[in-house]
């Protein structure tokens, strides 16, 4: 049944972005609703996860939360980096 949801969330995207490019809208539109729905689509299939909070350690920038990046302040060959502002 998740997967019935998945491809019907899918399809419903792409054709979103199908009537989209033929129409006339403004091009800045489309652009922003295809960025939209590849963010979407992308989250769709990761499924849920938790963001990093502020001082915690991380691998990458996505981990952390929103506002907050993977890095280190004390030394430049940091081995711990950490959600950081």
């Amino acid at each position: 049944m998740e997967k019935l949801t998945v491809l019907i969330l899918v399809a419903t995207v792409l054709l979103t972005i199908q009537v989209l490019a033929q129409s006339d809208g403004d091009k800045h539109l489309m652009k922003r609703s295809k960025q939209y729905a590849t963010k979407r689509l992308s989250a769709l299939m990761r499924g849920h996860r938790q963001c990093i909070p502020q001082n915690v350690s991380c691998e990458e920038d996505d981990e952390c939360c929103s506002n907050l990046e993977c890095k280190c302040t004390s030394a430049p060959d940091c081995n711990f980096p950490k959600c950081r502002a």
